[in-house]
């Protein structure tokens, strides 16, 4: 009887992405996520956390770009529906050395309060698949002067290993 493995071929390994984090920060087990790091003491109203998640999808004519594009335009609807959703920026740009996008804003979470959220989204490109890899800064508002240039480091830190 034939074996198939999810990390030989066609298949590939799931990327690994690695960051770097304060050391008041701690691994965090998030689910669907690949990795998630948090403050280890929450101080305002929502424990500030970054987590990356990794998404499989298949693409056309094994291009990465239609699936950055989908996975651009499916999160910033979802932000754009969020409550009172105000952004405060975006860009295409380098992600773990690949195309990639970011966007940032500030959103209203029931029962939480105003949080401020950094995305960014790149694409690795496998022969007829794509890992969409997510990488998520989110702290509360009330602690974004703080906060927002930490999540920003961590989530520059992040690379592929």
């Amino acid at each position: 009887m034939p074996t198939t493995r999810s990390d030989a071929a066609p298949f590939a390994p799931i990327p690994v992405v690695a960051v770097d984090h304060p050391a008041d920060w701690e691994p965090l087990i998030v689910a669907d996520a690949a990795l998630a790091v948090a403050e280890r003491e929450q101080r305002g109203a929502f424990r500030a956390n970054v987590a990356v998640t990794v998404r499989r999808v298949a693409t056309a004519g094994g291009e990465d770009a239609p699936a950055l594009a989908t996975a651009i335009a499916e999160n910033t609807a979802a932000l754009e529906g969020a409550e009172r959703w105000a952004e405060l920026g975006s860009e295409y740009r380098t992600v773990l050395g690949l195309d990639g996008y970011r966007i940032e804003g500030a959103f209203v979470l029931p029962g939480t309060g105003t949080v401020f959220q950094a995305v960014q989204l790149t694409a690795v490109q496998h022969d007829g698949f794509a890992d969409v890899v997510g990488i998520t800064g989110t702290c509360g508002a009330d602690e974004g002067e703080r906060l927002v240039p930490v999540l920003r480091g961590i989530i520059e830190s992040a690379r592929l290993v």
